[in-house]
């Protein structure tokens, strides 16, 4: 979520003056291969507008009907034809930019449109892992974050460099 590091980027998110791009790498299991294919298939750029409620206490978050509350822009960037090949399934790659910083809204997002990113242990389904077992890291890397600082009205601007593939390597 846009905010989750500091007090200034939440303060930020709050004024809407935050912008933010992930990538991510998800499964495209409902997407036939052959239409794969090209980063631009079908819906892509697409905008995802739901109502997502986080239950206190409970894991994951869920859609349901409602005034809209969350909303990502999802760009299709590439097919990853490597980690394909390992998986004996489609594997993209693709950037989001979240509108509003809801609990889990991507990951949310994601699965909702049958695409759910590498690595998540909540969506589709709760999967259980050893405490210390990173071998299947979440595939959803914050790109960059930008906004005004709230107290000194200049640009703020984080670029990170942290490579997405780490579970797609395993594969």
């Amino acid at each position: 979520r846009a905010g989750r590091t500091s007090s200034y980027s939440r303060t930020a998110a709050r004024a809407r003056s935050t912008s933010a791009s992930r990538r991510c790498a998800c499964r495209n299991s409902r997407i036939p291969a052959p239409s794969c294919a090209s980063p631009h298939h079908g819906p892509f750029p697409l905008e995802r507008r739901s109502h997502i409620v986080k239950t206190r206490g409970v894991l994951c978050a869920q859609e349901i009907p409602g005034v809209v509350n969350a909303v990502t822009r999802i760009e299709r960037a590439e097919l990853d034809r490597t980690a394909s090949a390992r998986a004996g399934e489609p594997i993209a790659r693709y950037v989001l930019h979240p509108q509003t910083g809801k609990t889990h809204q991507l990951r949310v997002h994601m699965n909702a449109l049958g695409l759910p990113i590498l690595g998540d242990d909540f969506y589709p389904r709760i999967e259980q892992r050893a405490y210390g077992d990173f071998s299947q890291p979440l595939e959803l890397v914050a790109r960059v974050l930008e906004f005004r600082d709230p107290l000194t009205g200049e640009p703020r601007r984080f670029v990170s460099r942290v490579p997405l593939g780490a579970a797609i390597s395993r594969m």
